[in-house]
């Protein structure tokens, strides 16, 4: 056979030959990792969007939470009946609408760090309680939340909102929630060169409920809170992980990490990371 062929001849069918050959192989391979990286890709992006599905599914059931809270304590009959008094000063009816927040906190079994409180027409708090993330109680009164939007919004409409809210250091500082806000910024290599809002680290991130109450002829004789604060609180995103089986979960505030389960090389929650 090789007598038909001189060598030149042998030696470029052999080149064609390899060069057939090599680029079949190339072709070949590049298809499989194409498909490889196809399929990859997919998955992935179907494992994201069933995670941010749970994610807010746990969100919604969260804010409903909150939103049922805010409500209760409004149409609540004894508070109600007390809250004319209360807003008048009068100690004995702030004491009973105090001891109803501590009725629904134990009854609801809440999980987390909460606010709950009573307003009077003019944003005044009346009488609340924060509850921890271990469940203790303390009495708050003497603050002002009127100049929180979501709380004017509520007072002008007289609608129900729930929504996420930015509380601003003094309003919490007013609640005795201006430590567990307050996060310190870790320098981290990505980070931007300025921050996504200047009140990251001294600001609340928080989901809040507002329900205002009405009087017999319909006009606010006040309002309920009920607000959950996510500043190093860590129920929520440990609770998806738990329960979703999602694995990093993280709650930022602007660029800011104010919940996480994400740790860092020392075992410790990532707060305050950018």
């Amino acid at each position: 056979m090789a007598g038909f062929f001189s060598a030149p001849l042998r030696l470029i069918l052999i080149i064609s030959f390899s060069l057939v050959a090599t680029t079949t192989i190339s072709l070949g391979a590049w298809a499989t990792s194409r498909v490889i990286r196809d399929y990859l890709a997919e998955a992935m992006t179907d494992r994201v969007a069933r995670e941010m599905h749970l994610a807010r599914a746990f969100y919604d059931i969260k804010l409903s939470e909150i939103d049922s809270i805010a409500y209760r304590l409004a149409v609540d009959p004894v508070i109600n009946e007390a809250l004319p008094a209360a807003s008048q000063d009068d100690a004995q009816s702030l004491q009973t609408i105090s001891q109803q927040i501590a009725n629904k906190i134990a009854v609801l079994a809440l999980r987390g760090n909460h606010f709950l409180a009573v307003l009077d027409a003019e944003g005044d708090v009346l009488t609340g309680r924060l509850v921890s993330a271990t469940g203790e109680q303390s009495l708050v009164s003497g603050s002002n939340w009127a100049n929180l939007p979501i709380v004017q919004d509520a007072l002008l409409s007289q609608q129900r909102l729930t929504a996420i809210e930015v509380i601003p250091e003094e309003m919490l500082s007013q609640v005795g929630l201006a430590d567990q806000a307050r996060i310190t910024l870790v320098d981290t290599p990505r980070e931007a060169p300025t921050l996504f809002d200047q009140r990251e680290g001294t600001a609340g991130l928080a989901l809040v409920s507002v329900s205002p109450v009405l009087s017999a002829n319909g006009q606010v004789a006040g309002a309920t809170v009920a607000c959950h604060l996510f500043n190093k609180d860590f129920t929520l995103v440990d609770q998806i992980k738990d329960v979703a089986g999602v694995d990093t979960v993280t709650i930022f505030f602007g660029d800011l990490r104010v919940s996480t389960n994400v740790l860092t090389q020392e075992a410790q929650r990532a707060i305050g990371t950018r």
